[in-house]
Formats: C-alpha cells, structure tokens, sequence
C-alpha cells in the first residue's frame, strides 16, 4: 500500500478538558499519512488518479478551527473521518499533537495517533 505523508500542519483550535483550555486558542500539530493504491497516478502524472493534499489540509484545519471538544482522540476521529471520505484513500493515520498542554511542571507535548480503514 503505498502513504503520502502531509506533516506539521499548524492549526490554532480550542479543545481541551478545562473550561480554561476551551476559551483560549492553543497551537495544535497534525500528521497525516493517507493510503491507498497511488501506481497509476505515479506513472500518469495526472492529478485525477490521486488526492489533491490542499483538501486534506483544509479538511484538518476546519476539525481543529470547529466546535471545542475535550479530547485529543475526539479531533483525531473527525479528523480522519473526514479523510476517508477522499476518494482514493484506503487508510489513514492522524497524530494530533496539543503543543503546549497546561500541565505544571510540563514543557513537553502530548499526543494522540490511531490509524483508520474503510
């Protein structure tokens, strides 16, 4: 099966369990890597046999940039929800990384990462 990976797509959102979380903007990082079968369009060239990457991107921006859930699992599901829908995509795989979690004594970033099929 062959992947495309679209990483480090940078999308401001307000998700997380605190009512705090919900009401400020917060940086989150999404990865995605889409599969299916991408050989006719390698030896096509032609923009048809695949999946134009900008839709997936404005797919993921308008999952973080919509309604405020508490989960990082919730944003990873509607995310690749949305992705499957695509025609030519087999299986997805969505890492949602929340940048800058409010946990004290905490400078690192928490992430969550499934992988979806039809």
């Amino acid at each position: 099966m062959d992947k495309i990976m679209i990483n480090d797509i940078r999308v401001d959102g307000r998700h997380g369990y605190s009512h705090g979380e919900q009401n400020r903007l917060q940086p989150f990082r999404i990865d995605v890597v889409v599969m299916g079968d991408y050989s006719k369009a390698g030896r096509t060239d032609d923009l048809k046999m695949t999946f134009d990457y900008r839709n997936i991107i404005s797919m993921v921006r308008t999952v973080i940039e919509g309604k405020s859930v508490y989960l990082l699992e919730t944003l990873a599901e509607r995310i690749a929800a949305e992705i499957l829908q695509v025609e030519f995509v087999e299986k997805v795989q969505v890492r949602v990384t929340k940048l800058t979690p409010p946990i004290e004594h905490f400078d690192g970033t928490v992430a969550v990462e499934i992988e979806r099929e039809h």
